[in-house]
């Protein structure tokens, strides 16, 4: 674990490093530490889906089905932005 919050330190532009961090952290129990990684790598990285999505399902796991649902919500208007702009 400590490898991958070194990663996300030396690495803060990659935004995988921080999307698996997170999961990590939200695999062993720790999901209210997993949401503040996996937010503050979205602040960072507001493209990064996997980060996005991430999201919503620890918020749904810890049983926060309001921010799940911003989440999701915010996810369903970038996969439209993204459709829109391929119609271009």
């Amino acid at each position: 674990m400590s490898a991958l919050k070194r990663a996300v330190e030396l690495q803060p532009d990659n935004p995988r490093y921080g999307y698996v961090y997170g999961i990590a952290l939200n695999s062993v129990g720790k999901g209210k530490v997993a949401i503040a990684v996996l937010e503050k790598n979205y602040q960072r990285h507001p493209h990064d889906r996997q980060t996005l999505f991430a999201l919503v399902t620890v918020h749904r796991g810890q049983g926060d089905n309001a921010s799940a649902v911003r989440k999701r919500n915010l996810g369903r208007a970038f996969c439209a932005l993204i459709v829109n702009l391929i119609d271009i």
